[in-house]
C-alpha cells in the first residue's frame, strides 16, 4: 500500500544540525518524515548522489547596502528575504563591507545587527575587507575561527602581491577567497578610450568592461590559487574564456569553484540598446556578453557528470537595487520583486 504522496529517496539530506543519507517523505505538501527506507509513495524521486536541502541557497546577495552617503539599496533585510522565500530561497549569504575605522569582526557584528529581527530566512556572511594591510592579514585567522571563512577580493582594487599574501593567510587558517576577476589596467584603458571618443555612456557598457579584462584576471586568480593552495571561488563569470579558465583549473585538481548570475545565463549585450531608461538596468560588473557566452555559461553544469566536476557550481543573483543616479550604473536584481520597480544601480559590485 502506498503511503506518502512523494518520497525523495537516497540523497544526502542537509539540515541545520548536519547531513545524513536519508529518504524524505512528503504528505500534503509537508515534510512528514526523514529517515532510512521510507515506504513506497505515489511519486518517487531518485536523489542518489545529490544533496537534498530545504530550499535554494543564494550565495551572493547585497541587502541593506549603503553605496554612498544617503543612498541605500531598495531591499532591506526584511523585504529582501521575504522576496527570497517567495522564490524558494531559504538561505542567503550577504556581504559584510568593512569600514577603514573598524576591525573585521566589528564589521561582521554590525552586519549581523542589521539582519537581526528582520531576516525571515537563514543567513550568513562573506566579508569584504577595506584593505589587505598587515592589520587585516593578522585578523583574518580570528575572523575565520569566528565563523566567517570567506573573504572577498576585488582584483581591480588590490595588487597581485596583496592578493597573494591574503590568499596565503586564508589557506593557512581554513578560509576561502571569493575573487571578483576584472583587470583594472584593461578596464581603465577602455574607460579612457570611450571618454576620448565621447561614448562614455551605458550604451557602451560592454566595451567599458571588456571580456579581455575578465579573462586576464581570471587567469591570474587561478594561478594564485595554485601558488597559495587557497580554496578559491570565482564570482559571477560572464564569458566563455573565463569559464574555460575555471574548467582548466579544476582539471588540474585545484580547489576552485565558480559562479555565474542569472543575467549572464539569460541576457545578452543587445540590452544596452534598449529604449532609455531601461538599458540602465543591465550595467552589471562584468557586463552582459554575447549569445555564445550565454551558451558557454550554461554548458558546464549541463554536461558535467557531477556538480563536483562542473566548472560553474553556483548561480548567485548578486541581489542589490539602488537609485539610478550616475552615467556608469550597475545591474538590477533578478528577483520578480525587483522587476516590478525601476532598478537602482551603483558603481559597486
Amino acid at each position: 500500500m502506498l503511503g506518502s504522496d512523494c518520497v525523495i529517496r537516497g540523497g544526502t539530506v542537509v539540515t541545520a544540525s548536519g547531513s545524513v543519507r536519508a529518504d524524505v517523505e512528503i504528505k500534503a505538501g509537508v515534510v512528514a518524515a526523514i529517515g532510512p527506507a521510507a515506504p513506497r509513495a505515489r511519486r518517487e524521486i531518485d536523489a542518489t548522489g545529490l544533496l537534498v536541502l530545504p530550499g535554494a541557497v543564494d550565495i551572493h546577495t547585497h541587502l541593506d547596502t549603503e553605496a554612498a552617503p544617503g543612498r541605500r539599496s531598495a531591499d532591506d533585510w526584511h523585504s529582501g528575504t521575504v522576496a527570497a522565500a517567495c522564490g524558494g530561497v531559504t538561505t542567503v549569504v550577504d556581504y559584510v563591507r568593512q569600514s577603514e575605522d573598524e576591525s573585521l569582526l566589528a564589521a561582521a557584528a554590525r552586519w549581523r545587527e542589521r539582519a537581526a529581527g528582520r531576516a525571515m530566512i537563514d543567513h550568513a556572511f562573506h566579508v569584504v575587507p577595506a584593505n589587505f594591510g598587515p592589520a587585516t592579514l593578522a585578523e583574518i585567522p580570528a575572523l575565520v575561527a569566528a565563523g566567517y571563512p570567506s573573504v572577498k577580493i576585488f582584483m581591480s582594487r588590490v595588487s597581485d602581491d596583496d592578493m597573494s599574501r591574503a590568499m596565503a593567510v586564508l589557506a593557512g587558517c581554513g578560509g576561502i577567497a571569493m575573487v571578483h576577476a576584472e583587470d583594472q589596467a584593461i578596464r581603465a584603458r577602455a574607460y579612457a578610450r570611450l571618454r576620448a571618443e565621447g561614448r562614455a555612456t551605458a550604451r557602451a557598457w560592454g566595451e567599458a568592461r571588456p571580456r579581455e579584462g575578465e579573462l586576464a584576471a581570471a587567469e591570474r586568480a587561478v594561478e594564485q590559487c595554485a601558488l597559495t593552495a587557497c580554496p578559491t571561488y570565482l564570482v559571477h563569470l560572464s564569458c566563455k574564456e573565463s569559464v574555460d579558465v575555471a574548467r582548466a583549473g579544476k582539471a588540474r585538481g585545484l580547489t576552485l569553484f565558480a559562479e555565474t548570475r542569472p543575467c549572464y545565463l539569460l541576457l545578452t549585450e543587445e540590452r544596452y540598446q534598449d529604449p532609455a531608461p531601461g538599458h540602465l538596468m543591465f550595467t552589471g560588473y562584468p557586463a552582459l556578453r554575447t549569445q555564445s557566452d550565454v551558451e558557454a555559461t550554461w554548458q558546464p553544469s549541463r554536461t558535467a557528470p557531477s556538480m563536483r566536476s562542473a566548472a560553474i557550481i553556483s548561480r548567485g543573483r548578486s541581489h542589490r537595487r539602488l537609485p539610478v543616479t550616475s552615467t556608469w550604473t550597475r545591474c538590477s536584481s533578478d528577483s520578480p520583486r525587483s522587476r516590478r520597480r525601476s532598478a537602482p544601480c551603483s558603481p559597486l559590485a
